[in-house]
């Protein structure tokens, strides 16, 4: 398996994820489509370690545990970071452009690409995880 591919491929979909939960975030109508990512996120996981488990049994479960989860431990975090923050900054829009048209939006919005850029950072170390050290363990529960 070529890891150098398998990361870029992990790197690329992370990026996606980060970048349109971003832009999502910076517009009103994208608050439902934040959650409906997160909920789709939450269906594949879960999909994912209920088919392992359900085929393989207690080897699922020991497969799913150093295969998927892993990654997940900090892709899951991080997107619902990112989630959160989108709408709290979509929802600050809302406040300071229809309703009260006082703040300043600026220093929001560097906080909240700051934030979302850190929460890629968490992804990127999640696609590293992804390539290098879930194929070792997985390897390691075949065995």
């Amino acid at each position: 398996m070529d890891s150098s591919l398998h990361f870029q491929q992990a790197f690329g979909y992370h990026l996606k994820t980060i970048l349109i939960l971003w832009v999502l975030g910076m517009s009103i109508i994208g608050l439902p489509m934040i959650l409906l990512l997160l909920f789709l996120k939450g269906i594949i996981v879960g999909f994912t370690v209920g088919f392992l488990v359900g085929e393989l049994q207690w080897k699922g479960v020991t497969f799913a545990l150093l295969g998927v989860l892993p990654q997940n431990m900090l892709v899951v975090p991080a997107m619902l970071i990112a989630g959160v923050a989108g709408i709290s900054f979509s929802l600050r829009l809302v406040r300071t452009r229809l309703v009260t048209r006082r703040d300043s939006i600026m220093p929001h919005f560097t906080n909240y690409s700051i934030l979302v850029g850190s929460m890629f950072i968490i992804m990127t170390a999640a696609a590293l995880l992804e390539t290098f050290l879930s194929p070792l363990l997985m390897q390691y529960a075949i065995n």
